[in-house]
């Protein structure tokens, strides 16, 4: 059952032909089994996860109830965000205050899903882990899986959960996604409550979702908290791209001509069947290339992180690994 969707596995629960306890249950042996080739997992936290799981069944049994939408469902949490032991790969203090699980844990907690444990990372999104746990590609153990989710990529591509939270600064949801062959969400920034998260770069930081599907995304998505000022935004984007077409702009001088064909083939396919969905699709021009865009957002990105741990790398610089110290 480690290849269900979200919407059937919640079906499955539903009908009882299985509990949640006994899928939390199934899901940790095949971590067990899986994971010590794939390193996907920083902290596995079964006796947590199996305890979620019986309150879930629990639940579930009293026709009284209302029931969370992702009541029972197994579900990781990037080693990024507050919740259980939080290391973010590293041995140097994270800099977080603990005041409880981060905003977007949270949310999965009270949406009713089950979280496994924490999911393997860059060392503070930043640089390669030092010694061997970092994630690999579960197609093909040799290849990396990408960063800095990484862990939520191998997770979810090696069946181990169902969905996963990370976070996105330049790309940590996305590529990990890309490379996996799953799907990360990068929502816009400001939209989701970044509470809880260690930073990577606060002017770029988002949180988001990955799962094996679309649909499975939007799940995860629709029970993301907000930050207070978005608490009145408009209702559940499904809803919202089913009311309007869309006006979709491709930054063809992005590109930097470093495309591989296939890939191009793929993306020029994805959007003729968004022409043909009726959508407004036109090529436009940012005026910067990729490598002058990426150039820019390290102009942001390393002075932001070097500030946040600047006190730590004083104090304990043989704590980071040398890399990330770099």
């Amino acid at each position: 059952m480690h290849s269900l969707t979200i919407g059937e596995l919640l079906s499955a629960l539903d009908r009882k032909e299985v509990s949640s306890a006994e899928i939390t249950a199934a899901q940790l042996r095949r971590i067990e089994r899986i994971d010590p080739q794939v390193h996907a997992f920083a902290h596995v936290m079964a006796e947590d996860a199996m305890a979620a799981a019986a309150a879930a069944d629990r639940l579930r049994s009293d026709k009284k109830a209302t029931r969370p939408p992702l009541l029972g469902v197994p579900v990781g949490i990037k080693d990024m965000l507050a919740y259980g032991p939080t290391r973010a790969a590293s041995r140097a203090p994270t800099g977080i205050r603990r005041a409880g699980p981060a905003a977007q844990v949270r949310s999965l907690l009270a949406a009713g899903a089950v979280p496994l444990g924490k999911l393997a990372t860059l060392e503070f999104a930043l640089a390669r882990a030092e010694g061997n746990t970092a994630a690999r590609n579960p197609w093909d153990l040799c290849r990396s899986p990408s960063g800095s989710s990484s862990g939520n990529g191998a997770a979810l591509a090696a069946g181990l959960v169902y969905g996963a939270i990370g976070t996105d600064t330049g790309g940590s949801l996305r590529m990990p996604a890309a490379a996996c062959g799953v799907v990360g969400f990068k929502p816009t920034y400001g939209l989701l409550d970044t509470y809880g998260a260690i930073p990577l770069a606060w002017s770029l930081d988002c949180v988001g979702p990955m799962a094996r599907t679309v649909d499975d995304v939007l799940a995860l998505f629709a029970v993301s908290g907000r930050c207070a000022r978005q608490q009145s935004s408009q209702g559940p984007l499904a809803e919202q791209g089913a009311q309007r077409k869309l006006r979709i702009g491709v930054p063809r001088d992005m590109f930097d001509g470093a495309v591989d064909h296939d890939v191009l083939q793929v993306f020029e396919r994805a959007l003729a069947d968004l022409r043909a969905l009726g959508n407004d699709v036109r090529d436009l021009s940012v005026g910067t290339s990729h490598s002058e865009a990426a150039a820019i957002g390290n102009l942001i990105m390393l002075p932001e992180a070097a500030a946040y741990h600047r006190d730590r790398l004083q104090e304990l610089p043989e704590q980071f690994g040398r890399e990330c110290r770099q």
